[in-house]
């Protein structure tokens, strides 16, 4: 069991090597909760999905939208946990700061819970990916370290295949470079680590890919899409 972020390919390439005959499979936990909040049912790995159910004998998990709980279908919305184990130290309505889709209300399975699709993290300066963390201000100061000031960025992460994240710029001028070059030099110029640097990571398969877009409009959010 992984705690605080979802494993990067590399760690479960690691795991499957190193339990060849076991089911590996990707739950929803938290460290706050110390415990795994919910995992995904037979239905959903026998079509080698990641939609998951709260484990209800010790979660009661809802979504909220604002201060509005989500119901419906498609819905998406703010995870919010209640624990019911242990009784003397409860988690009462915590907001987690994970986002969630309900896939389906119902499931095949016989669960009594909705059948929950992870999104990724609500923060409006920072996305929360395979293998760690990308904020906005880090992006921006690497860009202007690059001679390319900007007055706005926007982050957005595809969760499709292959995954990648566009960080996309509105700049106060614009550079003679290409937007390959300036994508590489970004990758170089965001050190994590004392020695490593996002490419580092990239190469190693443990962080995803940027690509590197401008904007016509001023904006400076966050958004992860499916």
């Amino acid at each position: 069991e992984l705690f605080g972020e979802k494993a990067s390919p590399v760690q479960e390439s690691h795991i499957k090597e190193a339990y060849p005959h076991a089911k590996v499979f990707a739950g929803y936990a938290s460290i706050e909760a110390q415990s795994v909040i919910a995992q995904p049912c037979s239905e959903s790995l026998a079509h080698a999905g990641e939609d998951v159910h709260a484990v209800e004998e010790y979660f009661f998990v809802e979504l909220f939208e604002g201060q509005k709980p989500v119901l419906h279908e498609r819905g998406e919305g703010e995870i919010v946990i209640t624990s019911l184990r242990p009784l003397a130290f409860p988690l009462i309505r915590y907001r987690t700061g994970d986002r969630a889709r309900i896939a389906s209300l119902s499931c095949p399975c016989g669960a009594h819970t909705p059948r929950l699709s992870i999104v990724g993290r609500i923060d409006a300066d920072r996305l929360r990916i395979a293998g760690g963390e990308l904020n906005l201000a880090e992006a921006e100061r690497a860009l202007t370290a690059l001679g390319l000031p900007v007055s706005s960025i926007e982050l957005t992460h595809y969760e499709g295949a292959p995954p990648r994240i566009d960080v996309a710029v509105f700049p106060s001028h614009r550079t003679a470079l290409s937007k390959e070059e300036l994508a590489r030099r970004l990758q170089d110029e965001l050190r994590l680590a004392p020695g490593t640097t996002y490419g580092d990571f990239v190469a190693q398969g443990r962080y995803t890919p940027l690509t590197l877009r401008f904007l016509s409009v001023p904006q400076k959010s966050a958004i992860i899409r499916r």
